[in-house]
């Protein structure tokens, strides 16, 4: 494996090209061969049909000189004649013959019918018809040997084709033969540079997912390696966080029972009248420092069941629980704070038993109900109703209050964050009462969600898709 970033893609890069460059000379040697090759043909078919044209028309121009002789029987004219026969032999000495047996033959033939030619034309007395039959039959072997030219040219471009051919399926082995290697080492190097970053994404996935437990690492170059040190320092550092977090929540949970439990009996021997009688305000007073007291043991109970189900690993147990009592039981648990406020609950579930795991079910409920009655009105009422769908469940906790704000929605269910919306009561909320709802609809394998009452404020849905009875 390449020390860097670099040195690997530049060494994929060569690799990759590697194939393309041995093939590149062996495809230029052959290309090189063709042309070559075609050239050769081309040249010696322009310079063979030149040369025959030539001798056709230099015994074409010695005829007519001929014939004018015998019309007019100038001895000048028979000279000129007698040298466009001689040029003639000259000619086809100058021809440059391939090997090639008709070829030979018909030139040759050629040859000895321009030697006869000659004979006649240097004869003492030169006989008309048998001059101009020395044209003829010269003329017909020029064809003769003109035709043979064509043949043999035409043998030569077939021969060039075969060849062309033969290069392309030469060509073709080399070509399929590499385009598979190229091919796999492109994906054996694409694979190489992916595979670090899918590393650091699934390292950073992990630490998104808040699993801090297993150790990120990365392997490739020098550079993924350190960012892999770094994400799994990062992780380090998160997890000392968290534990430090969680270690301070429990000790500041037990720090405040204590006093607060101290507050609770203190209330509760003022209330029964053990420090004497109170009057109608003491007594409204003492309701008021009990109500408190109680919100105040539910934030600091929310802080320690948050810290317990921080941990997702933890396997919950189910069991079947018949709603409509469970219900009435939040309910009534929460009846003392609703008397405070003059808010009336409803709850109806309509006979309906689910599978469920019942103490974050009755924390995640107790947290809703007491929300809706610190927001509702003085006079409001909260309901909780519950419902069968084909695949899922869900139970509904609406109230009178203002609604939340569409911007916080998302939001609330965060640990520690409050809405915008105004609370009543002397004891605000901590922040963490809609996280452990979210921690128990995902125990459940279920979400939880807000949107507007009919009423006009707000109604929280836990959605809880259904377990088989047992």
């Amino acid at each position: 494996m390449p020390r860097s970033m670099l040195s690997l893609v530049a060494t994929g890069f060569l690799l990759v090209a590697a194939p393309l460059f041995i093939a590149m000379p062996f495809a230029y040697s052959q290309v090189e061969r063709l042309v070559q090759r075609s050239d050769d043909t081309l040249n010696l078919a322009v310079r063979l049909t030149e040369q025959v044209e030539y001798f056709a028309n230099t015994a074409r121009g010695a005829e007519r000189i001929t014939r004018q002789y015998f019309v007019l029987e100038d001895a000048q004219l028979l000279n000129t004649a007698r040298q466009r026969a001689a040029r003639l032999d000259e000619i086809l000495r100058r021809i440059d013959l391939p090997n090639d047996p008709r070829l030979t033959s018909d030139f040759s033939a050629l040859a000895a019918r321009t030697a006869s030619l000659r004979v006649q034309l240097d004869a003492q007395q030169l006989s008309r018809d048998a001059v101009l039959a020395e044209y003829a039959a010269l003329d017909t072997t020029h064809a003769e040997a003109y035709a043979g030219v064509q043949i043999f040219l035409a043998q030569q471009r077939a021969e060039l084709q075969t060849a062309a051919d033969r290069t392309q399926r030469v060509l073709a082995v080399p070509a399929l033969a590499l385009a598979p290697i190229t091919l796999l080492l492109a994906l054996v190097f694409t694979y190489l540079v992916l595979r670090p970053f899918r590393q650091l994404s699934a390292g950073i996935g992990q630490l998104s997912a808040q699993d801090l437990d297993t150790p990120v690492s990365a392997t490739g170059p020098l550079e993924i390696r350190k960012l892999g040190q770094q994400l799994d320092g990062l992780r380090t550092q998160l997890a000392a966080a968290a534990e430090s977090k969680n270690r301070f929540l429990r000790h500041m949970s037990h720090e405040l029972k204590t006093p607060l439990a101290s507050l609770v009996e203190g209330v509760s021997l003022i209330r029964d009248g053990t420090a004497g009688t109170l009057s109608e305000a003491q007594a409204e007073v003492t309701q008021i420092m009990t109500v408190s007291a109680d919100q105040l043991q539910r934030r600091i109970d929310n802080l320690l069941k948050y810290n317990e189900w921080v941990d997702e690993n933890s396997a919950p147990s189910f069991a079947v629980v018949d709603l409509h009592p469970f219900l009435q039981q939040v309910c009534k648990g929460l009846q003392l704070v609703a008397a405070a406020r003059e808010v009336t609950m409803r709850a109806d579930a309509a006979g309906l038993r689910i599978v469920a795991h019942a103490e974050s079910l009755r924390v995640a409920l107790d947290n809703l109900v007491s929300n809706a009655i610190r927001h509702a009105p003085s006079g409001g009422e909260v309901r909780l109703l519950a419902s069968a769908a084909q695949d899922a469940w869900q139970i509904r906790v609406e109230d009178d209050g203002p609604g939340i704000a569409a911007a916080d929605r998302e939001r609330i269910f965060e640990p520690f964050i409050q809405g915008s919306a105004p609370q009543f009561g002397a004891v605000r909320g901590s922040g963490v009462g809609l996280s452990l709802v979210r921690a128990a609809a995902r125990m459940h394998g279920g979400t939880v969600t807000v949107e507007s009452a009919a009423s006009g404020g707000a109604c929280f849905v836990l959605n809880i898709p259904m377990r088989a009875l047992t």
